[in-house]
């Protein structure tokens, strides 16, 4: 192997991209070392039957790998080919060939390169994951949400976001229904979220009810990513509570959002109460056994949640019953990561070696850090 041949074999080696070669005549592959079974010797690669290096492969993979070099002569067949395979360490890798035959060659060969793409599929399937847990995040809670891209183009809202301006799902498909809802937003909120954009800062402010004049609708919004931002329209105040909460100051020095004014007024929402965590989480003096007997009444499940030890610090009645926390003695959950994107320290991982009183807790939980208190306590509804 000449000097420029070993350069670019390390180089290709360090960015996971290899060559093969193939001849179809004896039907051997000559197949790169670190790409999937151990080689047979010290060399850049080794030569293997197709059928042999085969075996390295799941059936299915098996069969579209074979086509591939089956059909790569052929002037209309595919060129590229992903599949997964079993390294000499033991753990699988996700390899993409890329290949052609050797034009002006005696007998049939071809070469390509072949490349360790397994981070790659490894960020689509988290991708997949992260978008599947945000829609059932929009779908499950009750409060409205926007979600803007780094151009500040409107990608998503949920069935709330539509209904607080008064668009229903009959009028038609999700493209339809964002642009009718982006003609609808007014104009001076459109303003606050695009400076949370360019300045990266939270915001907050209030939308005003058209048809209670006394009634507005608290939004946060709050940037994501590189140039993202992410609106919550979060409950129904009275103006004049709204009125005497003081707007956000970002660290610039620029004046946080104000209020919208009454001209620009949206359709109405109906109003409701703050939830007991919103309650909890914005109570100061806040005492677990002071408020133990008031959560009773709740006709929903509430819990508290001890993250040092993720343990279950109370639960209501209704979350006694309905999630079937029996017995006496600490009650440690095992997705506490999930619940909250909060993880446990390390020395206290629940696994059943460590503790015997474990539950899962469903998904679709109001979770909001009781800072005023304790920021290892959460409090958890289900609504």
């Amino acid at each position: 192997m000449s000097a420029v041949q070993t350069v670019l074999r390390d180089c290709g080696a360090a960015a996971g991209v290899g060559y093969w070669r193939f001849d179809s005549t004896r039907g051997q592959l000559h197949w790169p070392s670190g790409f999937g079974p151990a080689a047979k010797d010290a060399s850049y690669g080794s030569w293997w039957s197709l059928a042999e290096f085969g075996q390295n492969l799941t059936p299915a993979d098996r069969t579209r790998f074979f086509d591939y070099f089956e059909n790569l002569f052929e002037p209309e067949a595919s060129k590229s080919l992903d599949f997964p395979i079993v390294s000499a360490k033991g753990t699988k890798i996700f390899l993409r060939l890329d290949g052609a035959p050797i034009a002006g060659a005696d007998q049939l060969l071809a070469a390509g390169i072949v490349r360790n793409v397994s981070r790659r599929v490894e960020a689509e399937d988290h991708a997949r994951v992260t978008t599947a847990l945000l829609e059932a995040l929009a779908i499950t809670i009750s409060a409205g949400i926007l979600i803007f891209d780094g151009q500040g183009r409107l990608r998503r809202a949920n069935r709330q976001t539509f209904r607080l301006f008064g668009i229903e799902g009959n009028e038609g498909d999700e493209a339809s229904l964002l642009k009718i809802l982006g003609n609808r937003i007014p104009a001076p909120l459109l303003s606050e979220i695009a400076d949370c954009r360019e300045t990266g800062t939270a915001a907050t402010g209030l939308l005003p009810s058209k048809s209670t004049p006394e009634a507005a609708i608290r939004w946060r919004a709050n940037p994501f990513g590189r140039g993202g931002v992410v609106v919550i329209f979060e409950q129904t105040v009275s103006r004049a509570e709204g009125a005497g909460v003081q707007p956000e100051r970002p660290a610039n020095g620029k004046e946080g959002p104000r209020p919208l004014s009454a001209s620009q007024e949206t359709p109405a929402v109906q109003a409701k109460s703050a939830a007991p965590s919103e309650q909890l989480a914005a109570t100061k003096d806040y005492s677990i056994d002071s408020t133990r007997s008031y959560l009773d009444f709740v006709h929903h499940p509430c819990l508290i949640i001890q993250t040092r030890d993720a343990s279950i610090e109370f639960a209501n009645r209704v979350a006694r019953d309905k999630l079937g926390l029996k017995g006496s003695g600490k009650i440690h959950i095992n997705n506490l990561f999930e619940l909250s994107g909060r993880h446990a320290p390390h020395n206290v991982y629940v696994t059943g070696q460590r503790v015997s009183n474990i539950v899962t807790l469903p998904m679709g939980a109001r979770v909001t850090r009781m800072n005023g208190v304790d920021p290892d306590l959460l409090f958890v509804e289900y609504l």
